[in-house]
């Protein structure tokens, strides 16, 4: 698996996709009012293989991380720029594989040399990622813990 790639796909039999992707969030606690961000932060995406004449939906659940102060469960903010690179990104991975047979324009995604790469927000991370206080981590969903359980496995 590539590192530099913030998206790992899984396909659960018979019908689910399962698509885990990294963005920039930011963090405020509601307890004692600490922020902080991470470029780690985990979205996890769940689809149905579609079907004629049935809804289909797109299902994401943002993981949350615990406080370092008061261990308190705490809900990612996330920026709108990454929001939309993250939803252009899934976009694409279902246009893929969906939908490989119709004519969809795919979404554009920012080159590094474009106006909406140059405007990413920096991330004012202080320390590294701290798998203790991360849901995902918790979950063994975080980045990297893929390829942790390929190996026990």
């Amino acid at each position: 698996m590539d590192d530099s790639n913030p998206a790992q796909v899984f396909t659960f039999p018979p019908d689910k996709l399962i698509i885990y992707h990294n963005a920039k969030v930011k963090y405020r606690c509601l307890n004692c009012s600490n922020e902080w961000a991470s470029k780690r932060g985990r979205s996890i995406f769940q689809a149905e293989i579609p079907r004629i004449n049935k809804y289909n939906f797109l299902y994401v659940n943002l993981c949350t991380q615990q406080c370092g102060f008061c261990r308190e469960e705490v809900e990612p903010s996330w920026y709108v720029k990454e929001a939309t690179r993250v939803m252009k990104n899934v976009c694409r991975i279902l246009i893929e594989r969906f939908y490989s047979h119709r004519q969809f324009p795919l979404p554009r995604l920012p080159s590094s040399s474009s106006e909406e790469g140059n405007n990413q927000p920096i991330s004012q991370t202080k320390g590294h990622h701290c798998r203790n206080l991360c849901r995902a981590c918790r979950q063994g969903c975080c980045y990297g813990s893929h390829r942790q359980y390929q190996r026990r496995n």
